[in-house]
Formats: structure tokens, sequence, C-alpha cells
């Protein structure tokens, strides 16, 4: 939950956003590289710390309709002011009574609230990007983009990204959605992509409506 005043806390998110540099990618899964929490982390806790910030990541679990959902609530916290703000992700889990499954889930989970709440980026993410382009013009079937840490299918990319796009508060937080959905493209349908960027627009508008009222 986020604190009323937030003035703070997005000054000293600022500031570490001001120094961060981009994530090596040190994992490997079905032949491609990308970014562990591991990484992420070791990137994040030294400017954390230096600007008086820290960070909590609670895990619990929801039934949506017939699903359980895994929630990971992200709180990005400022103890000399007391303020805090929260990131909520969630996603359906496919195997509820298998440890290990569970476990590779919270750990997307965390690392992609990571990733949007400071709008991190990973080394050459635009390098699947320029592969594809490579292949289109040489008429070679695209490669496909990493699974991430479980393997997911194209429904639970889809309804993370949704996720994201509801939660998103600001428009920093909603371009770090816009991130993710980029580097995610090929493994939507083509009314999964369409269905993010309309939700996108939506929130982007019902953003500035906000900021125009305010």
């Amino acid at each position: 939950m986020e604190s009323e005043k937030t003035d703070q806390v997005i000054k000293a998110m600022a500031l570490v956003q001001a120094e961060i540099s981009p994530v090596a990618k040190e994992s490997k899964a079905h032949k491609y590289e990308y970014a562990n929490l591991a990484s992420v982390w070791a990137v994040l806790h030294p400017l954390l710390v230096k600007h008086g910030l820290m960070v909590m990541q609670l895990t619990h679990t929801e039934t949506v309709g017939d699903d359980l959902h895994l929630v990971v609530e992200t709180l990005v916290m400022h103890p000399e002011s007391g303020q805090q703000l929260a990131n909520c992700l969630s996603m359906p889990l496919a195997k509820p009574s298998d440890p290990q499954a569970m476990g590779s889930m919270q750990t997307y989970l965390r690392r992609y609230s990571l990733l949007g709440l400071f709008c991190l980026v990973t080394e050459d993410d635009d390098g699947q990007a320029a592969q594809r382009a490579s292949a289109d013009r040489a008429g070679a079937r695209p490669a496909q983009e990493p699974p991430g840490d479980t393997g997911m299918q194209s429904d639970a990319v889809y309804q993370a990204l949704l996720q994201g796009v509801a939660n998103s508060t600001t428009l920093v937080h909603l371009r770090s959605v816009i991130d993710r959905h980029r580097n995610a493209s090929t493994r939507l349908t083509e009314e999964q992509n369409a269905a993010v960027k309309d939700a996108v627009q939506r929130k982007g508008a019902t953003i500035k409506g906000a900021g125009a009222q305010a």
C-alpha cells in the first residue's frame, strides 16, 4: 500500500535512477541470456543504501475466478520520511502443488517488479529485435524470445502485462510496462498485442487526466 505522501520517496528513487546502469545478463535458458534476480539486486542495492531507500517484497496467493494466483507486492520505502511506493504483480499458478514451480514464478515476479519500479534495462535489450530484423531481411525464421525463468506461455505473459498496466499509477511506471511489452511481443498473439496496446493507451489517458485535474 502506498503512503498518502510520496514526494520524498519519489525524489530518492529519481536519484537512484540517475545513477543506475544497465543490468548484465548472467543467466541462460533455452540458449538465451537474461538478467537474473541476483544481477538486478547487485546493481540496485548499493544505490538504495546510498539514497536512503529499502525494498520489501511480500508474497501471498489469492483466488481469481477458478485460478489460484501468486501475488508479489513490492514496497519501496523511505525510512526517514516514512513514505513508500508499492507495486503489485500476479500470475496464475499452473501447478499450485509444485513448490519448485511456485519458487520460479516468485523469482520471476520479484525480478520484473524491481525492473519496472526503477525502469531498469538489461544490457543489449534491443539485441533480439535486431536479430529479428536481420532474419526478416534474409528471409529466415526469426529467433524466438527467451521464455523467462519459468518458461511461461503467452497467456501468462499477457496476463502479467495487463496486470502491470492496471497497477501503473504514473507515466514512468507505464513506460516500464511498455518496455516489457516490447521485449515480450513475439511471445504474444496478434490479438494479445493489440489488447495490451489498447490497455496502455487507455491507462495513459487516465493518468494524464488525473494529473490535469490535480
